[in-house]
């Protein structure tokens, strides 16, 4: 019986893989993958000294080592802008200038922690004002931080609940923030979330004919009357959807991650996750943020390839699917909803619960928590939930549909 199962779930997997616009999208898949995490390494680095971009991220680490274990405290942040000092003010690019090479580069790393602390959505910290740093403003880096925090809520129609709850969350984050080296952590979660983008692509363009396919060919009046049966036919289907999904994600995320590490190291595993976004509000390290974004990724994949089935079973050609998924994918990245009212809140709420934005680090940590029976979920923790019911809920779904098709 089983052995039937496992015959057409493979069957399955060489009808993917035999159509050309599949295999190739695959291939390109994995190749764009690892191109995007090796592009960084290749070339040279302009400023005032000419380098290999692999030299320079290899100078960043070494400046940024020798701060780790370090408070970012007033002290820090003004020892920051005594180097920043140096650079003539009338420079165009500060990069160019030697003073920015001997004295601020090697604070460059907390010059990006503090500018986002200070930054909000009405205000960017600048270098003219790191430069001009006073010990008065230095100490006030954590109490402006939360205030930043607290006054974009406000702008996205937050309650006055959320805002606690958020401060609540904040007051687990140690401070002084301890610095700490991380890049390698720092950029698999930027390169994972361009994979994720294109891999869900290539998922929803492998999928779409799994069901609709047999329609435009007119094997499916074949196989609703095969000797294998429908249920086990579909669910082989269903079940090499699904399957497909995990494998794509499981590898494409392993290779982002593998070239990640092996250049710019796998240091920093424990360090805040603030040191890369200052303004999250949970105690989360980045090594954690990284596997947790990981496990909603790949759930976020299998929720695409679930959705696309479910649309594949009801529609009579595979194109019309693709469109869909492609929209659903594209249309969540670049819609940005702004608006003070407890509505636009709710909306992009719902906005980030799309399979794309659960692949990027800053919907899943942030302050978009959901209230259910008195109490807040944190958006890491509601998403994986959300997608593994949100698939679970298909698979019926998928099965009546395409079972009750008319032959």
């Amino acid at each position: 019986m089983m052995g039937e199962f496992w015959s057409l779930t493979a069957f399955e997997y060489k009808k993917i893989f035999r159509r050309k616009s599949a295999a190739a999208a695959i291939v390109l898949l994995y190749i764009l993958s690892a191109v995007t995490c090796i592009l960084p390494i290749i070339g040279t680095s302009h400023g005032a000294v000419t380098e290999s971009k692999y030299e320079a991220i290899m100078k960043d680490k070494a400046y940024a080592m020798d701060l780790n274990g370090r408070e970012l405290d007033s002290s820090l942040m003004l020892e920051m802008s005594k180097a920043y000092g140096y650079i003539p003010d009338e420079a165009a690019d500060y990069t160019y200038t030697q003073e920015y090479e001997t004295y601020a580069r090697p604070y460059s790393s907390i010059y990006g922690i503090v500018r986002g602390g200070f930054n909000s959505s009405e205000y960017r910290f600048s270098m003219d004002e790191a430069k001009a740093l006073t010990p008065e403003t230095a100490d006030s880096y954590y109490e402006v931080r939360q205030k930043n925090m607290i006054y974009d809520m406000k702008n996205e129609g937050a309650s006055d609940e959320e805002i606690s709850y958020m401060l609540e969350c904040d007051s687990e984050v140690e401070k002084p923030f301890k610095v700490g080296y991380n890049s390698g952590y720092r950029s698999y979660i930027s390169f994972m979330y361009t994979a994720a983008v294109f891999m869900m692509f290539v998922i929803s363009i492998c999928v779409a004919p799994i069901f609709a396919g047999e329609y435009t060919s007119g094997a499916d009046q074949l196989l609703l009357t095969s000797k294998h049966g429908k249920k086990k036919l579909i669910y082989a289907k269903i079940f090499a959807g699904i399957s497909f999904a995990v494998i794509v994600s499981v590898t494409i995320f392993a290779i982002v991650a593998l070239i990640s590490l092996s250049i710019y190291g796998i240091e920093g595993f424990d360090t805040a996750l603030q040191l890369v976004y200052p303004q999250i509000c949970y105690n989360v390290s980045v090594g954690k943020a990284v596997v947790m974004l990981s496990g909603i990724g790949i759930l976020a994949c299998v929720c695409v390839a679930s959705i696309t089935m479910l649309l594949s079973a009801g529609f009579s050609t595979p194109f019309s699917v693709i469109i869909i998924m492609s929209l659903a994918n594209f249309v969540p990245m670049v819609l940005n909803i702004v608006g003070n009212s407890p509505i636009v809140r709710v909306i992009n709420k719902i906005m980030i619960l799309f399979p794309v934005r659960m692949c990027n680090i800053w919907d899943p940590f942030s302050a978009n928590m959901y209230g259910a029976f008195g109490n807040y979920i944190r958006p890491y923790i509601f998403m994986p939930i959300f997608a593994a019911l949100l698939t679970i809920a298909a698979i019926p779904l998928i099965y009546r549909r395409f079972k009750n098709h008319q032959v």
